[in-house]
């Protein structure tokens, strides 16, 4: 019955030691009546204040992460764009050549012509006001 007897003292020593050591912490984290119950409804509103925010930050970082993942998204739209771009300009002026023009236009039967192109000049006259 020994044993049984200092097994419960034992344990019953450990409890106190563990009531103690709570006692502490809460002692500790009460800072000085911080938890007591006038003392947090006066910094309830502060507390509601650092909570809103903490969720503003975290709600700013992932608006920020989205944004980004947008950027990228726009910059391999405009980079596939400009490839485009590039393409369709050099078919473009290749296509324009008089050479290739004329090559095109031959199954219609139309052919260059050989003589400049009429210039029409306007002599403006100046009216004088008096």
């Amino acid at each position: 019955m020994s044993e049984e007897q200092e097994n419960s003292n034992e344990l019953a020593s450990s409890k106190n030691k563990y009531q103690k050591n709570l006692r502490a912490w809460i002692k500790i984290f009460n800072l000085n009546g911080l938890l007591e119950k006038d003392t947090f409804a006066r910094q309830f509103p502060f507390i509601l204040w650092i909570v809103a925010l903490s969720m503003f930050y975290i709600y700013n970082g992932y608006a920020a992460e989205a944004r980004l993942r947008k950027i990228d998204a726009v910059k391999k739209e405009l980079k596939e764009k400009r490839n485009e771009y590039i393409s369709v300009s050099s078919e473009f002026m290749f296509r324009s050549k008089q050479t290739e023009v004329a090559r095109l236009t031959a199954p219609f039967d139309l052919k260059e012509s050989k003589n400049d192109a009429p210039h029409i000049i306007h002599l403006h006259q100046t009216t004088t006001e008096q």
